[in-house]
């Protein structure tokens, strides 16, 4: 008898699980739909919005090398390192005392031949 008994026990089991798995739950129904109100917050990272500043030396990939048809002081420079610039802009200006000096020499040598040629006639 005993081999009769424990599936026996087995089947109670079972429709005591199938009977309470089927039997109305209105009572915990109604508590499950309880809405509360959610807070909310919006986490951002603080080390985002913060300025940070390193020491560093910063080179250009590409160097051009700049070659002028004559020498002098710069006077004023046009453009700022780094900035763009197009073919034929003009980057800085030279002193022009140095030139008006040689100009004017080469002017007074012009008179002094062309007043000997005269004279030479």
């Amino acid at each position: 008898m005993h081999v009769f008994y424990r599936p026996f026990q087995f089947s109670i089991l079972a429709m005591l699980f199938v009977l309470v798995g089927c039997s109305d739950n209105s009572d915990q129904a109604s508590t499950a739909e309880v809405i509360r109100p959610a807070k909310i917050f919006q986490v951002t990272d603080p080390t985002l919005s913060a300025v940070r500043s390193f020491p560093a030396e910063v080179e250009a990939n590409a160097d051009s090398k700049l070659a002028f048809r004559v020498s002098g002081q710069i006077t004023e420079l046009l453009v700022r390192p780094g900035s763009e610039v197009e073919q034929g802009q003009i980057l800085a200006r030279l002193d022009p005392k140095d030139f008006k000096l040689n100009l004017d020499d080469r002017q007074a040598r012009y008179e002094l031949a062309r007043s000997q040629f005269e004279r030479a006639k």
